[in-house]
């Protein structure tokens, strides 16, 4: 009967059928339309990643799967585009150092490292009062402790070599370094050990490789250089106190601890590649393969992967690297890594020197990263790449827009999922703490390793002809010009070099025992000095001897040679035991010399020989160039007398000197006459 009924009732086929209108999900249209945006965000740990980039590799992981990309955008417009460009983005008087800092590794040029509650930090000054040094030290008495001091050295020198090839500047990448090696000279062969060490350290000609360009230093050690060195070590004297030390400015919060492995990087490259296609293959799979949106997605992804690897390429290759190799810990050499702070402490009246800085099981590189100049090409390219980068991202959001919102989300998980597995690789830095027990010279302008606090009087006839203490130094310029006791030391050595004063000259030289050798070196304005003297510091006691016979070996300028006072007092520097000697050459008999400051005997023991971390060159120049007046003396007449044909370094001395007045000459004549009526 029901159905009779139902049969009856007329349907108009005009009216659908109901059904319910399903629509578009607002939650997919609405992460499909943002998910792409969200790339474009991320600006912290894109300039992390863009710093820790050490190769291509590293460039692949980042690319592949890209995010932050207005970070990347940026950076490279701020360190590499043109004045147009950065101008539009408000950085037209941003120095790129400031931008280098935040986006790169550069550590030294403009850049200086800091400690700050135990862990470095970058900042770009010009005048810092404080710089952290990375520093490896090495102590011991044995011949194999010569051995690798003089193999660090050497490739110190070849750090050097490889900065120059470069191009970089003198003031970036600074190093420092001295070596000392104190002992009895029990035999004559004893000598040849030492002069051995002096040769090898400050690169004799005929001890190393010449090749033809003459400015290029050796990478490796010849055959010849190899005899030297094993009969250096067999010469050397048996009883031995050796240290070395070598202070590198090129210190950041990435260059001490352990890097991301290649592995690492290589991995997340591949498989965020791999994953990225496998989703846009499924997706153009499931739009039959054909699709104007597939295709769009794919090529935008292609080209958006190509212009961020050539952005990130762009600011990494605008810095420069120089690695120097440091000597491997061993059972025979055990060598101390770790960082010293160069304070400017001018109130200070410590003297103990600085404390050194060491991260439990913390690896250091001595790397240095400066920024290049920026070539004339580098703005054209920045036009070009941010040109790609915003078309290629423009069609990559309009290809996601095209598809399915799962392609989307899918894409915007490999980003983030590739960003999270980078940041798995990284190490937690260890923090900084002071070692007890080592105190160090900071500017490597004494001893390096201060293991002496405290100078000791000694009568005359206690002194030990037969102990040699050895420094060889880097070059360090004091850009010091000549002060009274210098011109007139300069104008007495020309006076006691002619017949008149002969004899005085004589005795100056037997008083100091003077003896010096001049190296011309591959450069036009430096020499290499082999000198060695018994002391002769004057006094207002007279005049003191340390209880050694000094000997110095050092690269300068010869500008610097001009007011040597400076680099001759680092022979003075932590010396243990004086003596005073020759008592009428005092400072109470000391004839009007224009008014130079000479110190007391306990002012040199108790200040002037061990305040090296309070008093730079300038400073004891300034001070003891009245108390050199008869080192200086000797020492001007000794490069008068053994600088052969070398006629440019006595015109640059003489240049130099220029401005000394008719006093100095008549206060020489008086020195000398003085020296001669008080010679014991």
């Amino acid at each position: 009967m029901i159905l009779q009924l139902a049969a009856a009732i007329p349907i108009r086929r005009s009216e659908p059928f109901p059904s319910i209108d399903s629509g578009s999900d607002a939650w997919a249209d609405a992460l499909s339309g943002v998910g792409p945006l969200v790339l474009l965000i991320g600006e912290r740990n894109t300039k992390q990643l863009l710093r820790e980039i050490s190769g291509l590799v590293d460039i692949f992981s980042m690319s592949f799967a890209p995010i932050g990309l207005l970070s990347v955008l940026t950076s490279m417009i701020r360190l590499c585009g043109s004045y147009t460009l950065r101008s539009y983005l408000g950085y037209e008087h941003e120095p790129r150092t400031n931008a280098a800092l935040e986006m790169t590794r550069v550590n030294c040029g403009g850049v200086y490292a800091d400690i700050v509650d135990g862990f470095i930090t970058r900042s770009a000054a010009s005048d810092p009062p404080s710089q952290a040094l990375a520093v490896a030290l090495l102590q011991g008495d044995t011949p194999n402790t010569v051995g690798e001091s003089l193999k660090q050295i050497i490739s110190c020198h070849q750090f050097q070599h490889l900065k120059a090839t470069k191009l970089c500047s003198k003031n970036a990448g600074g190093v420092n370094w001295c070596f000392r090696l104190v002992a009895p000279l029990s035999a004559s062969g004893d000598f040849w050990g030492i002069a051995g060490c002096i040769a090898v350290a400050i690169q004799f000609p005929d001890t190393k490789r010449i090749l033809e360009d003459s400015l290029a230093l050796p990478y490796e050690l010849s055959e010849s250089d190899a005899n030297q060195f094993s009969s250096t070590l067999k010469d050397l004297p048996k009883h031995l106190k050796v240290t070395f030390m070598c202070t590198f400015d090129g210190v950041s919060e990435l260059n001490t601890g352990r890097s991301t492995p290649i592995y690492w990087s290589l991995a997340t490259a591949i498989g965020s590649l791999l994953a990225m296609i496998a989703i846009q293959t499924i997706c153009l799979w499931r739009e039959k393969w054909y699709s104007a949106g597939s295709m769009m997605m794919i090529a935008g992804y292609f080209c958006l992967a190509s212009s961020v690897s050539m952005a990130a390429y762009m600011i990494h290759s605008s810095c420069d690297v120089a690695t120097m190799k440091v000597r491997p810990k061993t059972s025979g050499a055990k060598w101390t890594q770790g960082l010293v702070m160069n304070m400017k402490n001018n109130d200070s009246l410590d003297t103990s020197g600085s404390c050194l800085m060491q991260a439990r099981d913390q690896d250091y590189r001595f790397e240095a990263v400066w920024l290049k100049e920026s070539a004339l090409i580098r703005p054209v390219f920045s036009w070009l790449v941010s040109t790609l980068i915003t078309l290629s991202f423009v069609c990559y959001y309009l290809g996601l827009r095209s598809v399915g919102w799962w392609a989307s989300i899918a894409q915007l998980a490999v980003c983030l999922l590739a960003a999270f597995l980078r940041s798995l690789s990284k190490v937690e830095r260890k923090k900084f703490e002071i070692t007890d027990g080592i105190r160090l010279d900071k500017r490597c302008y004494s001893t390096g390793v201060l293991d002496m606090q405290r100078a000791m009087r000694m009568k005359k006839d206690q002194r030990v002809a037969d102990n040699v203490d050895l420094r060889v130094y880097s070059l360090q310029t004091s850009s010091c010009i000549p002060l009274t006791g210098e011109f007139v030391a300069w104008r007495a050595a020309k006076l006691a070099n002619t017949s008149i004063f002969r004899e005085t000259g004589n005795a100056l030289l037997s008083l100091t025992g003077m003896s010096l050798r001049v190296i011309q070196s591959h450069s036009i304005n430096e020499r290499k000095i082999i000198v060695s003297f018994n002391g002769g510091v004057l006094t207002e006691e007279g005049l003191a001897y340390p209880n050694a016979k000094l000997c110095l070996a050092f690269p300068t300028l010869i500008q610097d040679l001009a007011a040597p006072t400076p680099l001759l007092a680092r022979a003075i520097m932590r010396q243990s035991q004086w003596a005073i000697e020759n008592e009428r050459i005092c400072k109470k008999n000391l004839p009007f010399l224009g008014g130079m400051y000479v110190t007391t005997l306990d002012s040199l023991l108790t200040w002037w020989t061990i305040a090296e971390d309070r008093n730079d060159m300038r400073d004891q120049h300034k001070n003891l160039h009245g108390s050199f007046l008869i080192i200086c003396t000797a020492f001007f007449l000794a490069l008068l007398q053994n600088h052969g044909d070398d006629e440019a370094l006595i015109k640059g001395i003489e240049s130099a000197h220029a401005s000394s007045s008719e006093e100095d000459e008549g206060y020489s004549k008086t020195f000398l006459n003085f020296v001669n009526s008080n010679l014991e």
